[in-house]
């Protein structure tokens, strides 16, 4: 009976895979100890990819940890263009430069990014990885001139009469396709494409009157691509830039313009 009690006190005190302990900060769901008497540990949920306990697991499944990727999360910048043509001799020389953005107090270029899932493929180590995922992009373009657009082939500026805002919204189911380096001293970078998928637009004016939308198609492209970069923290804020690849509108339809953005998004 002492034999067993014994044995069972032994048993007990290893720790079992699939056991939720917590050990140093970490959170162990493995282990066992060294020949020096160290305890090693594979954790999932560790906020330190470099742990000594982690590197020297011998468990197939330290192997088998996920990356863990950055795109989740809720982003806002600014919206900007990147270039202005206004060529072909679809526009007069007067109408040039009638998509010329704001951000003043009456009318900000912004966009939201509601970033909802990631999924991360680790290539080499749980430091660099190829990342995916699925968001909504939510564009806002503020007119500086007194104008909206019309839904014609090409669009066309259409002056307003003092209008208090006035701005083109366009919202995008966005897909990304990202590589990320997990960097020392819990930094991310990433860099990558993303495919924007265009699934609504309209312009909104706001005058004495009240407020006028208009949902129409606006010559606008299908699908961007766009060329995005992050850096931040693993645990919280980061910085991206993006700038597109193929043109805001459909060729020959309306100017031919290639957005930029500038921002901070929170994990």
């Amino acid at each position: 009976m002492k034999r067993v009690f014994f044995a069972a006190c032994l048993l007990s005190a290893i720790p079992v895979a699939g056991q939720q302990n917590r050990q140093d900060g970490y959170f162990s769901v493995g282990g066992g100890t060294n020949a020096d008497g160290t305890t090693y540990y594979y954790a999932s949920g560790s906020t330190n990819s470099d742990n000594w306990y982690f590197r020297n697991c011998p468990y197939p499944a330290c192997k088998e940890q996920r990356f863990s990727g950055h795109w989740e999360g809720v982003g806002l910048g600014f919206n900007y263009f990147l270039s202005e043509d206004y060529g072909h001799g679809l526009y007069p020389e007067s109408d040039e430069g009638f998509m010329e953005l704001t951000h003043s107090k009456a009318g900000k270029s912004f966009e939201v990014n509601l970033n909802l899932v990631d999924i991360g493929i680790p290539l080499t180590s749980r430091r660099f990885g190829i990342l995916t995922g699925i968001g909504f992009t939510f564009d806002n373009y503020s007119f500086a001139r007194d104008i909206t657009l019309s839904n014609t082939r090409p669009i066309q500026p259409v002056p307003l009469s003092n209008p208090r805002k006035s701005k083109l919204m366009v919202t995008y189911l966005t897909l990304p396709m990202l590589l990320e380096f997990h960097a020392p001293e819990n930094l991310f970078i990433s860099a990558g494409v993303t495919a924007n998928f265009n699934i609504g637009s309209h312009t909104k004016v706001k005058d004495s009157d009240g407020t006028h939308k208009d949902h129409s198609s606006f010559s606008l492209n299908t699908v961007k691509y766009d060329m995005i970069f992050m850096i931040g923290s693993v645990n919280g804020l980061s910085f991206y830039f993006k700038y597109a690849l193929t043109p805001l509108f459909k060729a020959e339809r309306a100017p031919e313009i290639f957005p930029m953005s500038v921002g901070i998004k929170i994990l």
